[in-house]
């Protein structure tokens, strides 16, 4: 029996249901500009689109099952005069359902979940292809790298935050044994050793900017540096403490971490030093070493004191 034509079609549904795929669809081409932290983020990160990836397949298996309970029928509209008529096709089979208001919305929703099928399945194939050869920008591992070639540059000439607010900006640690940080400096800040946490204290009570267990991104390796500090000059180096100088494996591993840091443009004894733990038995050797390679005047493109 025909029933009246009711103010808002399946038809017309679907279309609105278009409109939502159609903005879905360009949600990838807007996510470079998606506003964060009050400004508009420029990049993703690799695990950003992992992410959207998962995602997308968690979607595709619910509207799967969604259909599943659906069936494959199709909804057949026919309009005659001012009345549409409503059937469902399954397998060439054909009968009306102008009286089941349910089952026609659920076909309804049907077409929808297809279209949206579709679009999910063509938006993971390009996430797939995206991932096979996307690579990460990092542009705080950018600037670190410029820091180390460009050594005499000041951080704050090339960096994409406020200079002052580089201590407070979040950077990655070290994620590995957080069981061993057990010493704590002066500012609570927890460490490893009873030597790192006197090169921090000595930071700190100085007021030198510092990052402990910074992730320095080398050419096919990365490192945890203990301390990436940041000179008042606006320069960065790097500080590495080396406890176990008695272990050879451990020194051996640490010799290597050095040329890693030379293959990047850090320079020994300029923006890069390192220290034993018999050379802390010697006193006032880590405040020697703040004044000469952190405080000094120097001429860091040359090397030389002024």
């Amino acid at each position: 029996m025909p029933v009246e034509k009711p103010r808002t079609t399946p038809k017309e549904i679907i279309c609105h249901y278009l409109v939502f795929i159609v903005i879905y669809n360009s949600t990838i081409k807007r996510i470079l500009y998606e506003k964060k932290r009050g400004g508009f983020k420029l990049y993703f990160s690799k695990s950003e689109f992992e992410t959207a990836l998962k995602g997308t397949d968690n979607r595709i298996r619910h509207i799967k099952n969604e259909l599943a309970k659906i069936g494959t029928a199709k909804l057949i509209c026919r309009t005659r005069g001012n009345r549409t008529y409503f059937s469902e096709r399954t397998e060439g089979h054909e009968h009306g359902i102008s009286k089941n208001k349910s089952r026609i919305h659920a076909l309804v929703k049907r077409e929808y979940l297809d279209y949206q099928l579709r679009a999910l399945n063509h938006n993971r194939e390009l996430l797939r292809r995206c991932l096979k050869s996307y690579n990460d920008i990092d542009p705080e591992q950018i600037i670190l790298k410029m820091c180390a070639k460009h050594h005499f540059i000041p951080i704050e000439d090339i960096l994409l935050y406020n200079k002052s607010d580089w201590g407070k900006q979040p950077y990655e640690k070290n994620p590995f044994y957080p069981e061993n940080l057990k010493y704590v400096t002066t500012n609570n800040l927890p460490v490893r050793s009873k030597s790192e946490r006197d090169i921090a204290n000595a930071l700190e009570e100085l007021s030198i900017e510092f990052r402990y267990d910074a992730l320095i991104d080398c050419v096919d390796v990365s490192h945890y540096a203990d301390f990436l500090i940041r000179r008042p000059n606006g320069t960065l180096l790097i500080w590495e403490h080396f406890g176990r100088e008695h272990d050879r494996e451990y020194m051996a591993k640490n010799r290597e971490r050095i040329k890693d840091y030379i293959s990047i443009g850090y320079r020994p004894w300029n923006n890069l030093v390192w220290t034993l733990e018999s050379d802390l038995l010697v006193p006032g050797t880590i405040r020697k070493i703040i004044r000469r390679f952190i405080l000094s005047e120097m001429d860091r493109n040359e090397g030389n004191f002024l």
